[in-house]
């Protein structure tokens, strides 16, 4: 599952970073939106992580 999250995640930035590249009028640094990347990565990382802790039958 970490797998699927991790690469569609990647690929999604991947892509965002292509489609800002193709519209000219807009200029984002890549600095600050590899920052944004990996926080939001971090957090969908944890969310994952929090939603399969709660669905583990607890002993």
């Amino acid at each position: 599952m970490f797998g699927t999250i991790f690469w569609g995640a990647l690929l999604l930035v991947i892509a965002f970073i292509v489609g800002i590249q193709a519209v000219p009028a807009v200029s984002i640094d890549p600095t600050v939106l590899l920052i944004g990347a990996v926080v939001a990565l971090g957090c969908l990382l944890v969310v994952a992580g929090v939603a399969a802790a709660l669905r583990r039958p607890r002993r």
